[in-house]
């Protein structure tokens, strides 16, 4: 019997979430389980909504849940993916993680992490 049966990964294109969408995918394969990826572009980044910056981020992001589903599907794992915009002060990446998750009925979230010491200011 499956211990999970849904899993989202959140992808931002570091090694580290390379490695949990493989994980991602092993997981999935062994438990017969769903992925839904996402990505997540926080528009304080870009400055007005179609410039060239957001083009870029944008295309970078599809390449990536391309790429993710792409590997998935491979595996014989079914996946799908969405790409969220955010602000990232009324609406923090972790929380548009968590909503995914709850919209998708995930019981498992798999992203990748580099440690603490990486985050000290």
């Amino acid at each position: 019997m499956p211990v999970f049966t849904r899993v989202v990964v959140p992808l931002d294109g570091s090694a580290c979430a390379a490695s949990a969408v493989a994980r991602a995918i092993s997981l999935a394969a062994d438990q017969n389980a769903e992925i839904h990826f996402i990505h997540v572009i926080e528009r304080r980044l870009v400055r007005e909504p179609m410039d060239e910056t957001w083009r870029a981020l944008n295309a970078r992001g599809e390449a990536l849940l391309n790429q993710a589903v792409a590997a998935a599907c491979g595996q014989n794992v079914t996946a799908t993916s969405a790409m969220l915009v955010t602000d990232g002060r009324r609406h923090p990446l972790a929380e548009q993680i968590l909503a995914q998750a709850a919209t998708h009925g995930a019981d498992l979230i798999v992203c990748g992490a580099h440690g603490s010491g990486s985050m000290a200011s």
